[in-house]
């Protein structure tokens, strides 16, 4: 759900739902079928409902989505190929996409930098009290795995997102972009 603004009296509920599985991956993980790769936004309160969409710069399953204190949606992790679960998705997206709602209908998502770090099942990301996102985690496997294709990542990696034209001390002043930095 997007946040709720005082400009409508707190009644403007819209739902934000971004990428997913194709039809089918995870019954036939070897097919490796494209994730999807569209945002779609509803308020389903309207006397007529309908959906707004909006088509992502890269296809995305098992992404983490992070309200920012902008109003905006930051999408991160994932994978382009396949479907959660046990080693059934492939082609990692190491690139994080800001969703901005109050931009023009075409111009909702910008590509932001990335850690580097692929991460897909089992991993998360989380606001911190002073806008830091913290990342964390990925295991397509039942076991830890340290060698093969897509090792458990136990490593934890805080983001600082700067937001062009916001006065945050803590951010370092790069434009819209996310950074890497040690605890």
């Amino acid at each position: 759900m997007l946040p709720l603004t005082a400009a409508d009296n707190y009644e403007g509920v819209e739902v934000l739902v971004c990428g997913g599985a194709a039809e089918g991956a995870y019954n036939n993980p070897t097919a490796q079928y494209d994730a999807l790769n569209t945002c779609g936004r509803i308020n389903p309160l309207a006397g007529t409902p309908r959906w707004a969409t909006e088509t992502m710069p890269q296809r995305r399953t098992m992404g983490d989505m992070i309200l920012v204190p902008t109003g905006g949606v930051i999408i991160i992790n994932g994978a382009s190929k396949g479907s959660q679960g046990w080693g059934f998705a492939s082609d990692l997206v190491c690139t994080p996409v800001l969703y901005s709602p109050r931009a023009a209908v075409g111009r909702c998502l910008q590509t932001l930098a990335g850690s580097g770090i692929p991460r897909m099942c089992n991993s998360t990301a989380n606001l911190l009290a002073d806008g830091r996102i913290l990342v964390a985690g990925s295991s397509t496997h039942w076991f830890n795995t340290v060698n093969g294709e897509f090792p458990t990542e136990l490593t934890i990696d805080l983001l600082i997102w700067a937001a062009t034209g916001l006065s945050w001390p803590w951010a370092e002043r790069s434009g819209t972009a996310m950074h890497s930095r040690p605890p």
